[in-house]
């Protein structure tokens, strides 16, 4: 397991029944996503993201992404996540995204996470981006 996602639910197969499950069962809160692949039985992240008032939650984060042209390249089979508060969630997705080797690693990370919408004051505290 990797130590940057301890605390992470999953990986969890990626597929319409689990998103559709977790979207049943209200496990639909705000927080970090990963999505990735498994090789060996080793979970290997390609992209972080987090949800922040998105509809839906980390599960809509994720419905995102699989979505996305940019993600069609690779198929994303499993994801992790975690939920947390919206103060926490951008500096949760910094720490992750640099943790992980950032856009040079994680595969569909082109650039460093955007600050959520309204709060132009934030800062990474893991790099100099933003400051």
């Amino acid at each position: 397991m990797l130590a940057e996602l301890r605390g992470f639910v999953g990986p969890i197969p990626l597929s319409a029944e689990s998103l559709d499950w977790f979207e049943r069962e209200g496990l639909d809160g705000h927080g970090v996503c990963v999505l990735g692949s498994m090789v060996d039985n080793v979970f290997v992240p390609h992209r972080v993201s987090r949800s922040d008032d998105r509809a839906g939650g980390v599960i809509g984060c994720v419905r995102q992404h699989i979505r996305d042209p940019q993600c069609k390249c690779c198929t994303h089979m499993w994801f992790k996540y975690a939920l947390s508060s919206a103060p926490n969630r951008f500096d949760e997705e910094c720490r992750i995204f640099h943790a992980l080797g950032g856009a040079d690693k994680l595969r569909h990370n082109a650039s460093h996470p955007d600050r959520p919408n309204g709060q132009p004051s934030l800062r990474c505290k893991y790099c100099k981006h933003f400051g």
